[in-house]
């Protein structure tokens, strides 16, 4: 890491203070008590030492604007695999379902596939989710379960009823409160 101010190593106490609540508090002892004060110091270091590369200013100078996006959706691959998007859900709020599936739908990369695994049938709002996005948009699949499994066995549910085996497409996975940018 460079050091051009001056602050390699050292804690931005600012940003500690910000990130301190009851919460964190808590979660800190607990580390503390389990590993010891010298694994503690080392997190708590790692947690906030100034980043190499703060994400924000990064993202600004390369996000996309309309136009690359616009080329981006007109491009044709002479090899264009199928992208299948396995998600295990479960009690997932409607907020994060529906910016999850947003964010796909956005891609300018358009063979892909949603499967999702639906952890918790007696949730009717989350039902009622992916209900709507699946019949005006083909692409979001999904299943659902007779109970939770875990995380392990509802995304081994959504991977068994995908369009074509292992060898033929590309498998991405991600979790209810992520959000891909528009680009896949």
């Amino acid at each position: 890491m460079s050091d051009k101010n001056g602050s390699e190593g050292r804690i931005q106490w600012s940003r500690f203070f910000k990130k301190l609540s009851p919460y964190m508090i808590q979660k800190g002892l607990l580390y503390l008590k389990h590993y010891g004060p010298r694994e503690f110091w080392i997190r708590l270091h790692e947690r906030f030492e100034p980043e190499e590369i703060p994400y924000g200013p990064w993202y600004a100078a390369y996000v996309p604007d309309q136009t690359v996006l616009d080329k981006q959706r007109k491009k044709k691959f002479a090899y264009a695999p199928l992208i299948s998007v396995v998600v295990p859900a479960y009690r997932t709020p409607e907020l994060f379902l529906r910016q999850m599936i947003d964010s796909l739908e956005a891609q300018t990369y358009e063979d892909w596939e949603l499967c999702i695994a639906n952890g918790s049938p007696e949730d009717q709002s989350m039902r009622k989710v992916l209900e709507e996005y699946s019949s005006r948009d083909r692409r979001v699949r999904w299943q659902e379960l007779t109970e939770n499994k875990g995380i392990a066995e509802n995304t081994n549910a959504a991977f068994a009823w995908q369009r074509e085996n292992l060898w033929g497409f590309w498998i991405m996975m991600i979790f209810l409160r992520q959000m891909l940018f528009t680009r896949l």
